[in-house]
């Protein structure tokens, strides 16, 4: 299994629950709560966009830090290279993704407790 090279088990999990869309993004809590698709927007940032997979991984600006700590960056974002990363086989890229969405949806946590506690 592609996820078998990543020594540590909660950044295994967590890259697994993104992998099968078991997240907290807002197009999937979205989706249980009856809002529109397009209305499922990011609350972290001003880019009116759907939080997905490809926004969370590609877009946020939130995030762009954590993407340079693991070289996950793309000039045109799109979901082509979206589907690529997530389905590397390069052990690399593999444990540099995993580690990126660990920490952002940390981050992402984070930073969802600030803004409903003001």
């Amino acid at each position: 299994m592609i996820l078998d090279c990543i020594s540590n088990n909660n950044v295994k999990r967590c890259s697994s629950q993104f992998r099968i869309s078991s997240h907290h993004l807002e197009i999937e809590l979205g989706r249980y709560n009856n809002i529109g698709r397009n209305e499922r927007k990011c609350k972290l940032c001003n880019c009116n966009m759907v939080e997905s997979e490809y926004h969370f991984l590609l877009c946020c600006p939130i995030y762009n830090d954590l993407r340079r700590k693991y070289n996950i960056r793309c000039n045109w974002p799109n979901s082509t290279r979206c589907k690529n990363l997530l389905s590397s086989q390069n052990v690399k890229v593999i444990n540099n993704v995993a580690k990126f969405i660990s920490e952002a949806a940390q981050i992402r946590e984070e930073k969802l407790i600030t803004i409903a506690a003001s």
